[in-house]
């Protein structure tokens, strides 16, 4: 049998799946998350359907309510039991050093998971790279607190989105240090930009904080794989996965 693993975010919906032991996690599909073609289960049933998969557990973060209600309509579709991230948290309340538990994001929560699970985090640092760029701190293996800043895209796309001429051109990292034209100026300025905002509050974190480990995660963590390795800082782009398969053990 195996486990459905779902991380819905604002840009994408992540359908991964694993075997009961969790060692090895495959791709099922990635539709964008306001795709009109996945507005029901069906589409998601054909496909596990397609490649012969008997799920029985399925496993969800979500930050988008209209799809909690698909997800519910696929695993009643499965036959197959329902576990969202959130309402394991409130076993566990008392590691989670915030406001409102209840306002805490189900990403942040499967992240928090993973890192002190997976890399055995006491004190130490998660970034996530998507629509939105976070950093949760971990003190104590203890959930202490979030910052969450504009993400490269949606930092990118909020300056072009305004100016018609801008709209036309494709935009990339590039090794440049300073643009001869304007797409090269809005390369440097949009992804080391993005670098310098993430390196800088992670060293702002650091000085008043005991940081022994920092994790980075999200789809955007791709671009910036030489400045991780640099930095000695943990890439994993599996990381919220690792977290939805591993509190089943938990429960």
């Amino acid at each position: 049998m195996s486990i459905l693993l779902i991380d819905i975010g604002n840009t994408t919906a992540d359908f991964r799946y694993c075997e009961e032991n969790g060692s090895e996690l495959f791709s099922l599909v990635r539709p964008a998350t306001y795709s009109e073609e996945y507005t029901s289960d069906k589409k998601i049933i054909e496909i596990i359907n397609q490649k012969g998969l008997k799920i029985d557990t399925v496993v969800y973060s979500s930050v988008v309510p209209n799809w909690n209600v698909l997800i519910r309509a696929i695993a009643s579709a499965l036959e197959a039991k329902l576990v969202n991230v959130r309402d394991f948290v409130f076993e566990h309340c008392e590691l989670f050093e915030v406001d409102d538990v209840n306002r805490v994001g189900a990403d942040f929560i499967a992240n928090y998971f993973a890192a002190t699970d997976k890399y055995n985090i006491e004190n130490g640092i998660v970034v996530s790279m998507g629509t939105a760029t976070t950093l949760l701190l971990i003190q104590n293996k203890k959930f202490v607190g979030t910052v969450i800043a504009p993400g490269l895209e949606s930092s990118l796309n909020g300056l072009i989105s305004n100016a018609s001429l801008l709209k036309e051109f494709e935009y990339n990292k590039t090794s440049k240090l300073i643009g001869k034209n304007t797409v090269d100026a809005i390369d440097i300025g949009a992804f080391d930009g993005h670098w310098c905002l993430v390196k800088g509050l992670i060293d702002k974190l650091t000085k008043d904080f005991k940081v022994e480990k920092t994790v980075i995660t999200g789809g955007n963590a791709i671009h910036f794989k030489q400045e991780m390795n640099e930095n000695n800082f943990i890439y994993d782009e599996e990381l919220i996965f690792f977290g939805l398969s591993h509190i089943l053990t938990k429960k």
